[in-house]
């Protein structure tokens, strides 16, 4: 099944290489559609024949396949991740837009962070397309897309089927799918368990539940209204960040734990319409959607350093309704002898949050120092023009208009009423111009050249604060040149080099329920992707991207952007041969980076190897997933901080780690039907 979906991938990159709007074909079990050609180098969509061969063991490896994006676990267990793209530690999403089924993923002024984006609601098989674009040149993303913005489109199933998989580490998972169809009241509904005690000497004992509901209610020809239902309930214990002292002295294994008790719990349930309307020559598309969240969780980063009694953990908590829509037109026209392509769009979001903070023992709360109400909403407005005034040129200009509200009620500022205001409303609106040039010297050759302005939204409690209230909205601004071509018809190559600024990189700290300024950034590197068909069953494929990020401010003097990622490199071997069998063997790299703005202290990179395999024949397929294949040691995330273990008679500044999994096999089998 997999070979004629290679052609398919073939003539996806022939429509953006030679300029064509979009084509369609149909073959015997689905109908592709693929869309008009690049406007950036580094932007693409990668489509189910590269999800299918990858190592997908849980939903955040989908966004692995995207190059120059690295994905890694920030505690274990269910926690959401941390995103690592073009010189951004983008912690758990506060420089990266995430979107899924027209959904908004990140989470605005959220209790452990700005952006909190938690993939795990995702059942990884429904996906059959990741949309990455790189940059801030895109009108139809607002919030969070200053480094980019990926989304996450899941399709119509053909085949109804069960999985099971098992594993090392007590790992075990139940997926049944039954495929509907896209005519009226024909639902596709899906049901995923899961659980891992993980590689850690404190067992994560991480079970995750998913359920996934889908069905047009409403079709006339081209025009449809689609319901989609989901849930998704997690809990776990985490390992938390070890300092790399206590492992080196032999008193903590790598994989052990200081506190045990750490770990959370996570809810999610959405509902959400979306209308579809495509013409010959204009599109309409609406969605609307309705977001109930929940998070508790808890932490300890520095042991015993702030109470040598009680010890230092802490109880985040998040509530949330988030109700939104969004809607998109998009037509082309013939005007003065050239083609137009005029799109345009709008959509809003309210946000009804209550946070709260404060220290726990073995996850029992004893204090309460952040207990807050807060009212977030947003309306943007975005259009953009594209034009061929020549048969080799197309130009694109794009504005866009984003308003905020921001309205913080703290629960406990009347303790102390002289203290400086922590509740209060504010607003602000920012004003986000794009415009780019594709130029195509030879029939299979493209050159891109962009410019655009973004933002990202930082915390409203941070905003609305009586003294030295942060920037509301922070403008990024980024620059690309970026080219891209194709070879004797079976060679990509893409490489682009680009610079982003970003006026302002304070954050609210959710750990600690402050606000901290992290000042003006630059950020400049390079991007190179290649892939090539070796054989019409096996390809080759490899990307690297280098960045440097300096705070400017203070040139010369501790200016390092601690973490930002500097060199970042994927690569691997894809096979789907014609008698069933299918697999691929993949590198990830993340080089050495600074963990301190003085680049005093360094943390390591590392290279771990995956591989997958499997067969199919008839309806049965077997498959087995091996992650971190030759055994590596290496760290997931490193973070310097100070901390106090028992015994020692003051906080010590040291590297903190999570350690990545080692060695690891999951087999499973899969029956159609």
């Amino acid at each position: 099944m997999f070979l004629k979906y290679f052609s398919v991938f073939g003539l996806a990159v022939a429509a953006g290489i030679y300029g064509h709007d979009s084509i369609s074909l149909k073959l015997p079990e689905k109908v592709v559609t693929f869309s008009k050609p690049y406007t950036a180098a580094s932007s693409q969509d990668i489509r189910d024949l590269d999800l299918s061969l990858r190592v997908i063991l849980e939903p955040a490896d989908l966004l692995k396949v995207t190059p120059g994006l690295y994905v890694s676990q920030h505690a274990g267990g269910g926690k959401a991740h941390q995103y690592f793209i073009r010189g951004f530690d983008g912690d758990h999403g506060t420089d990266i837009a995430f979107w899924f089924d027209g959904m908004p993923v990140n989470n605005v002024s959220h209790g452990h962070g700005q952006g909190y984006t938690d993939m795990h609601f995702i059942i990884p098989e429904l996906v059959n397309r990741v949309e990455m674009k790189k940059g801030p040149y895109f009108s139809e993303y607002g919030d969070f897309a200053t480094a980019g913005a990926v989304h996450l489109h899941t399709h119509q199933p053909r085949e109804s089927f069960l999985s099971l998989q098992t594993g090392m580490f007590h790992t075990y998972r139940a997926l049944g799918l039954v495929a509907g169809s896209e005519e009226a009241f024909s639902p596709t509904i899906a049901a995923e368990v899961y659980r891992t005690d993980a590689y850690f000497d404190n067992p994560d004992d991480m079970e995750r539940y998913n359920l996934f509901m889908r069905s047009n209610i409403w079709r006339h020809g081209e025009a449809s209204l689609g319901l989609t239902l989901m849930g998704y309930g997690s809990g776990w214990n985490g390992s938390g960040q070890i300092p790399l002292r206590a492992v080196e002295d032999g008193s903590l294994s790598r994989y052990g734990s200081v506190d045990p008790t750490e770990g959370g719990n996570s809810q999610r349930h959405s509902a959400s319409l979306r209308f579809d309307n495509q013409g010959e020559r204009d599109y309409f598309q609406a969605t609307a959607y309705l977001i109930n969240y929940r998070l508790a969780l808890y932490s300890n980063f520095t042991f015993f350093a702030g109470d040598s009694e009680h010890g230092d953990q802490i109880e985040q908590n998040d509530r949330r309704l988030v109700a939104g829509f969004h809607a998109g037109y998009g037509f082309e026209n013939t005007a003065f002898g050239m083609l137009w392509r005029t799109r345009m769009g709008v959509e809003s979001r309210n946000d009804i949050i209550h946070n709260e903070l404060g220290q726990s023992v073995r996850r029992k709360r004893f204090t309460e120092d952040v207990n807050s109400d807060v009212r977030q909403g947003s309306f943007g407005v975005y259009a953009q023009e594209e034009v061929e005034p020549l048969p080799w040129l197309r130009l694109i200009a794009g504005i866009r208009a984003d308003y905020y509200g921001f309205d913080v009620t703290d629960r406990l500022e009347e303790r102390d009423p002289d203290a400086p205001k922590t509740s209060g409303v504010q607003q602000a609106s920012i004003f986000s111009p794009k415009a780019s040039a594709v130029i195509s010297p030879m029939q299979n050759w493209q050159l891109y050249l962009n410019f655009g302005e973004g933002f990202h939204s930082n915390d409203a409690r941070g905003i609305v604060l009586g003294n030295d209230p942060v920037t509301p909205l922070s403008k990024a601004r980024g620059y690309e040149f970026g080219t891209r071509t194709r070879l004797w018809d079976r060679l990509d190559l893409a490489a682009a080099l680009w610079r982003l600024a970003l006026e302002s990189e304070l954050v609210w700290v959710g750990d600690e329920g402050v606000t901290e300024p992290r000042g003006e950034t630059r950020r400049i590197g390079a991007d190179l992707e290649a892939r090539v068909s070796i054989l019409p069953w096996l390809w080759l494929d490899g990307d690297i991207t280098l960045a440097d990020a300096v705070f400017t401010e203070n040139p010369g003097n501790a200016q390092a952007v601690a973490l930002a990622p500097t060199l970042a490199a994927t690569g691997g071997i894809a096979v789907s041969h014609p008698s069933g069998f299918f697999g691929s063997l993949r590198l990830a790299h993340l080089g050495d980076r600074p963990a301190t703005e003085d680049e005093s202290i360094t943390a390591d990179g590392f290279a771990i190897v995956n591989l997958g395999v499997g067969y199919r024949r008839g309806n049965w397929e077997v498959h087995a997933d091996v992650a971190n294949l030759f055994d590596t040691e290496w760290s997931e995330v490193q973070f310097v901080n100070e901390s106090q273990l028992p015994g020692e008679t003051g906080p010590v500044e040291d590297i903190h780690f999570v350690p990545g999994t080692p060695f690891q096999v999951v087999g499973g089998v899969k029956l159609y039907f």
